[in-house]
């Protein structure tokens, strides 16, 4: 007899108590494999998303067709490394929008934020360089009240003072 309980009494009870242990432990391991499936199907979702994002247009949302594919419209931003995608008018329009602000160039996509290499900037802005470059020296210009431009185009400091006639 142990604390008053026959032998037999304290087996039974063992018994018992492995059993519910055994029954946890196999509920553990379902429910582990229910975790299991729950995440992989989370992966499989998120890939979904991710693919999704990827196909289409990070400014406007719409998405890239073949004929995007085709003619160029769909671009990448590869110096960035976030490979951020974007139509071109999409891109160039954030570009200009930019520039009117005298802004850096970034990624088009508002959580990533990354600087444009010189060289993809002037891949992409192409023709409209000269545009872009009006709007550049404007800014230029509204923000340095001593530039003057000349009538020949060069642009001058003017220096407030007495302008000496001798």
């Amino acid at each position: 007899m142990v604390g008053g309980m026959k032998m037999a009494d304290v087996d039974m009870k063992n018994e018992e108590e492995k059993k519910i242990e055994m029954s946890g432990k196999n509920n553990q391991h379902l429910g582990g494999g229910m975790m299991m499936q729950g995440q992989r199907e989370y992966e499989i979702m998120e890939s979904f998303r991710k693919q999704e994002e990827y196909e289409k247009c990070i400014v406007c949302k719409k998405s890239f067709s073949k004929e995007d594919e085709v003619i160029g419209n769909k671009l990448i931003i590869w110096s960035t490394d976030c490979m951020h995608m974007t139509h071109k008018k999409c891109f160039l329009a954030h570009l200009f929008q930019l520039a009117k602000k005298s802004l850096d160039i970034t990624c088009p996509k508002d959580d990533c934020k990354k600087l444009v290499s010189e060289q993809e900037f002037n891949m992409y802005l192409g023709d409209q360089r000269e545009e872009y470059d009006k709007i550049i020296l404007a800014n230029f210009m509204k923000e340095n009240p001593d530039l003057v431009r000349c009538n020949c185009g060069n642009i001058m400091y003017v220096e407030q003072g007495k302008i000496d006639m001798n």
